[in-house]
């Protein structure tokens, strides 16, 4: 009896054992694999936190079928020997994700996924001629910033590699996009979110959410896989217009020490009062010449200034140069978007890819909307000239990169 007693307790005792290595195991996998992936467990951890406190459902599943397809896709075959990520694609790996197709009896643009609005009807499509058209525009636009990039490389040959914190990579749909704010980058999380069935609860931080989601892949074999096989873009606008956009949005309204942008825009509502206004008025709120002023003292013309790394770290993201930002005289990227043409160079984007996004969608960020040309120009009207041609040497290369007049 003793010996049939001991025996049981012996197997319960290893049962238990066993159970507890599994565990053990299972939890050495998850500690080394949030080491080896580019999704640190701190994201999962928030993740976590976003759910507990949403009414809405934000689950895991989404986010770990992004990475299966990652890995799927780029596995095998994928992590080849390839070239750097800077060097322009090969024709055997085309940039396409799904082949464009032309219907012959309807000549429209066409893909492998039938792509409907969130009304459940289908969106309006491009003509074969209109397709075309715009794939002319985008490879002039392509072949204009390769040659800025060829006369300027010099200049920009050493811009900072913190450009790819910035980078946003969907692994399932195998697209990037550089984020720069006021150019298009909240509209765009919120196409990454719906194509990946992710749902957000009100007032959640959007672009903080979707780097948890999409982080960046810095560095290794995976990211020259992705950038081999996936494609990247990139969104521009005219850099006045951009910085309108900006004061209108962040700094042309009262911000207290109560405000969430306080320790933000508020401070430098605050700086700005202390140390450039002119006239005694009540407030805060700066006038557009006062701001203009402001970022003519504190950016540089000199690409090699702005890129150390005390100086572009406290550049605001709201008017930090795209070349700086986005890097693209280092950076390889496929496609070209602009403000300017956005819903059209979206839906090129959405059927040369087969991406299921509403083009017709766009996030209004700013509390009067996108700024137009006439406004830009009113605004500019009232910046002395001096300080005008500051901000134009300051932005000189997001206006030759990208084609731009600053006159």
């Amino acid at each position: 009896m003793s010996e049939l007693k001991f025996s049981r307790v012996w197997l319960s005792w290893s049962s238990k054992k066993n159970i507890l290595a599994i565990l053990i195991m299972l939890f050495s996998i998850i500690i080394i694999y949030s080491f080896i992936s580019p999704l640190s467990l701190g994201a999962y951890v928030e993740r976590i936190k976003v759910n507990l406190g949403s009414e809405n459902t934000i689950n895991n599943i989404p986010l770990l079928k992004n990475w299966i397809y990652g890995f799927r896709h780029l596995s095998n075959s994928g992590l080849e020997q390839t070239s750097s990520f800077e060097d322009t694609k090969n024709k055997e790996s085309s940039s396409k994700i799904h082949e464009t197709t032309y219907s012959s009896d309807t000549d429209m643009v066409t893909t492998n996924n039938v792509v409907y609005a969130s009304n459940g009807e289908a969106e309006q499509t491009m003509t074969k001629n209109e397709f075309e058209e715009v794939e002319q525009d985008m490879n002039s636009r392509k072949r204009l910033l390769r040659r800025q990039c060829r006369q300027y490389s010099s200049e920009l040959g050493n811009t900072t590699a913190r450009y790819r914190t910035r980078q946003r990579f969907d692994l399932k749909h195998l697209v990037m996009y550089c984020e720069n704010y006021k150019i298009g980058s909240s509209t765009w999380a919120m196409h990454f979110l719906h194509l990946n069935d992710i749902k957000v609860a009100n007032k959640t931080p959007i672009h903080s959410f979707v780097k948890q989601l999409f982080p960046p892949l810095k560095r290794g074999n995976f990211r020259h896989a992705f950038l081999k096989k996936g494609t990247a873009f990139i969104t521009v606008r005219d850099p006045f217009e951009r910085l309108v956009s900006a004061f209108m949005d962040k700094l042309s309204i009262n911000i207290t020490r109560n405000d969430t942008t306080w320790n933000t825009f508020g401070k430098i509502q605050q700086k700005i009062k202390r140390n450039l206004r002119e006239e005694r008025r009540r407030g805060l709120v700066p006038t557009f010449q006062e701001f203009a002023t402001y970022l003519a003292n504190v950016l540089s013309p000199d690409p090699d200034v702005m890129s150390v790394d005390k100086v572009y770290a406290n550049i605001n993201n709201h008017w930090k140069p795209v070349y700086l930002n986005c890097a693209p005289c280092l950076q390889r990227y496929d496609i070209i978007l602009k403000m300017e043409t956005f819903s059209r160079d979206s839906l090129y984007l959405k059927q040369k890819l087969g991406l299921d996004i509403e083009v017709s969608y766009v996030r209004k960020g700013g509390r009067d909307g996108h700024i137009d040309q006439d406004r830009t120009l009113n605004m500019f009207n009232t910046v002395d000239r001096a300080t005008r041609r500051r901000l134009f040497e300051i932005y000189k290369y997001d206006f030759v990169l990208f084609g731009y007049d600053w006159t």
